[in-house]
């Protein structure tokens, strides 16, 4: 796994995130499930009774590698919606929306 899935994996952990973002990303459960078992080897998180927490070179790891999930591009830290959006109009045009098709 690349090493900004395995920062991404644990900063969620530490900030008690959820994994919507890591599905985003192009992860699968399983890919998820993997990367926690690499975790736990390389020891950088453990399983305290029923939490996942970050050992000490796990938030070492994590403190140097930040820089690779930080968006430095603010367009970038919100996704765009087009499904509201309507095709260009020229000026003399009128718009009258069919109100079958208004949701508020």
């Amino acid at each position: 796994m690349s090493m900004k899935n395995k920062i991404l994996l644990l900063h969620l952990i530490k900030s008690k995130g959820n994994i919507k973002q890591l599905t985003r990303e192009g992860l699968t459960y399983k890919n998820i499930s993997e990367l926690l078992d690499i975790l736990v080897r390389e020891e950088l998180i453990i399983y305290d009774e029923l939490k996942i927490k970050l050992t000490e070179s796990g938030n070492k790891y994590l403190n140097d590698g930040r820089i690779l999930i930080k968006k430095q591009q603010k367009n970038l830290w919100i996704e765009g919606e087009n499904k509201s959006k309507i095709p260009k109009l020229e000026k003399d045009f009128i718009f009258l929306p069919n109100q079958n098709e208004i949701h508020f």
